[in-house]
């Protein structure tokens, strides 16, 4: 490979992994955000004594995430 492909190569590579580590960052964030969310759910089910539904009416989850959620909520008994 000559010193010009070489050099295109290495551009590209690099774009590509700092595109793949920004994507990364954003999914860990994005997962985070899930996690305090359903620890939240969780804490106003258990200290106010609510259901599901009523959490999250609480807390203002969107109607359209909220079986994400309730998913959650199932999937993993202690958060």
């Amino acid at each position: 490979m000559g010193s010009l492909s070489q050099g295109i190569f290495e551009k590209g590579y690099k774009m590509g992994k700092e595109q793949a580590m920004k994507e990364i960052r954003e999914k860990e964030i994005e997962i985070g955000r899930m996690i305090g969310i359903a620890i939240s759910l969780r804490n106003v089910m258990k200290n106010l004594d609510m259901t599901e539904e009523q959490a999250m009416a609480a807390l203002c989850i969107p109607q359209d995430e909220q079986d994400k959620y309730k998913s959650l909520l199932r999937d993993c008994e202690e958060i």
